[in-house]
């Protein structure tokens, strides 16, 4: 039988036919992004690539919130983020974003350490070192609600994900929150207690591959072939993968299976699917929405709603006519029914 194209990947070819061939993606250490090392030093990429005519050039950026502004800048065409920096850089700076993969959620893998604090309500008056207005901050504000504290109950203290590390050593503040490997190494260097992680928060922190909405469909589908090609291997526990993994994080094989342990990890194409339509992503949309909103990072909006978020169903928080940031299931549909 004849295999025809969709109808709108034809036109995308048409129109993307003087367009460019050579495309720059970024990611950052985090244990559910570290296969895009693997992806890259084994070659898959470069054969999705070939697939579709292009090259890929995939680039590690250390500095988490650099890559993000490096993206919204447009220096890159694709970006690992989780969904609250998706809405809060490219999307507030006005470039049109949009989920290519979810690839997991945080189960475990975002936390807060403490040398002094026995449970969150203890952080009461400390200082306590983080990314500022990073996922991490997210995760902190949801704790101390929860525990009848607010963030005017703490003092933060701002450092990037590549010092965060060296200053929790150095012993500037009793309390970290941080994310996987850091999170994993603070707390074996330190013996810092962990009193409380995103385990608590399920399916609210989104690990993410997204890309600008318009990026080139061949881009969009190489990516999404590569990473579950990729996928499928480390289901399966290749330890090709973890051990390309580890070197790229500077850990052990056994740290990144630990770390793969408390990361709900969407190896399938249709668990991907299942997320991005689920009724808590769209309420969990609205959680980050707000709390972007109450910390000024959406820009200079007066209104929770001019900036819109759509969803697969055709949902939309705030305003529809000015959508900026769009959580997209065809690519992950496409790759659950064998279509790239």
């Amino acid at each position: 039988m004849r295999k025809y194209l969709p109808l709108f990947f034809l036109l995308a070819i048409a129109q993307n036919a003087w367009a460019k061939d050579s495309f720059n993606v970024c990611w950052s250490h985090y244990v559910g992004w570290e296969p895009w090392a693997y992806i890259e030093a084994s070659g898959a990429m470069a054969r999705w690539g070939d697939k579709y005519g292009i090259e890929v050039n995939i680039k590690r950026v250390d500095d988490y919130v650099d890559s993000l502004e490096r993206f919204s800048s447009g220096e890159f065409d694709a970006c690992t983020m989780t969904q609250m920096d998706a809405l809060a850089f490219p999307a507030t700076k006005g470039v049109d974003t949009s989920v290519l993969i979810i690839g997991d959620y945080s189960n475990g893998n975002d936390g807060i350490l403490s040398r002094d604090a026995g449970s969150v309500i203890d952080l009461k008056g400390q200082d306590i070192l983080l990314v500022q207005y990073s996922v991490s901050h997210y995760l902190l504000a949801r704790a101390l609600k929860r525990a009848g504290l607010s963030e005017a109950d703490v003092n933060l203290v701002s450092v990037s994900d590549a010092e965060i590390l060296d200053v929790f050593r150095s012993g500037k503040a009793p309390t970290l929150v941080t994310w996987n490997p850091i999170l994993k190494k603070a707390q074996t260097e330190t013996k810092a207690k962990l009193i409380f992680d995103s385990s608590e928060l399920q399916g609210e922190i989104l690990d993410l591959m997204v890309t600008r909405t318009d990026t080139d469909e061949r881009l969009k589908r190489a990516l999404t072939g590569a990473w579950y090609e990729t996928m499928e291997r480390l289901r399966n526990e290749d330890m090709s993968v973890v051990s390309s993994m580890a070197e790229s994080a500077g850990a052990s094989r056994v740290s990144i299976l630990q770390q793969l342990a408390s990361t709900k990890m969407l190896y399938s194409p249709r668990r991907g699917v299942k997320v991005a339509n689920s009724k808590s992503t769209l309420n969990a949309m609205d959680r980050v929405r707000q709390f972007c909103f109450e910390h000024g990072l959406l820009g200079d909006i007066t209104n929770l709603d001019d900036i819109g978020i759509s969803f697969p169903d055709g949902s939309v928080l705030g305003d529809s006519k000015n959508i900026r940031f769009r959580i997209d299931s065809r690519y992950m549909q496409m790759a659950a029914e064998n279509r790239l």
